[in-house]
């Protein structure tokens, strides 16, 4: 199993994109009533990726390691 440039690139930006949207929609749904649905939202689209686009990256090194063992 080969993984190529692109598929790394696009498993990237798609991760990063699904993070940014999970803590937007996880921040709207635990933060709205104490902080406000505009602050909550943007909190969670803030340090969504901070978690989520780091465990894409690692994901995908470690995709790409176990690839060129096998």
């Amino acid at each position: 199993m080969n993984v190529s440039a692109l598929e790394v690139a696009a498993a990237i930006v798609v991760g990063t994109a699904a993070s940014v949207a999970g803590g937007y929609l996880g921040g709207v749904t635990l933060g709205a009533k104490n902080l406000g649905p505009k602050l909550s939202g943007f909190l969670g689209v803030l340090y969504g990726p901070a978690g989520g686009g780091l465990g894409v990256v690692i994901g995908v090194v470690a995709v790409s390691v176990l690839a060129t063992k096998a």
